[in-house]
């Protein structure tokens, strides 16, 4: 398995992952700001995206996937093509490579770490806070770490527990770590990815 998520391990080594910023063009009124519509549409227009390895997925003001050298060949085919998401539509622009850089602050939303059900809201809390150090430790990252209550993130009618995490007093070695594994799972839907 691969540190920091549940899925297996099939990352490129580290030293290799970069951003890869597909730009947006224009955009309808209509599209809904959520990953997982992002992943649902772009995995719809190049279904490749769907069977190499990559860590994630994060919207600022471009949509950016975070992953190997072969991630380009998946997200070369969006280039200047219009998608559907939700009901609106993104013309996509240009890819350019944006390689992580160190930062001593990052965040990562919609950090899922226990989704399993627990007797009550304290056990769960205690628990994710337990998981959520465990996987810093994993990683060997030392770092201040607060944790606010995200408002969740429903895919298809599943509600998930997340929480935003804040990394704080990274070294440039500790930053390149953590934004490269990332933590938790569903980082394809935009969960876990630290920028």
């Amino acid at each position: 398995m691969r540190l920091g998520t549940t899925d297996p391990d099939t990352s490129p080594a580290s030293a290799s992952v970069t951003d890869w910023r597909v730009g947006i063009v224009d955009r309808t009124d209509e599209v809904p700001d959520s990953p997982y519509a992002m992943f649902s549409a772009l995995c719809k227009a190049s279904p490749t995206l769907h069977e190499i390895p990559w860590q994630g997925i994060y919207r600022d003001y471009d949509i950016t996937i975070r992953g190997g050298i072969e991630v380009v060949s998946a997200i070369k085919t969006l280039q200047n093509k219009m998608i559907c998401v939700g009901g609106g539509g993104v013309l996509l622009g240009e890819i350019s490579p944006a390689p992580l850089t160190p930062r001593p602050v990052l965040k990562a939303s919609h950090v899922v770490l226990c989704d399993r059900a627990y007797s009550s809201y304290a056990s769960w809390l205690i628990a994710w806070g337990m998981s959520l150090q465990r996987r810093l430790d994993d990683l060997g990252v030392s770092c201040g770490v607060v944790a606010e209550k995200g408002g969740g993130l429903t895919i298809s009618r599943h509600h998930l527990k997340t929480f935003t995490v804040t990394l704080s007093g990274l070294s440039d070695e500790d930053s390149i770590k953590a934004q490269t594994a990332g933590i938790g799972s569903k980082k394809k839907l935009g969960c876990g990815v630290f920028t």
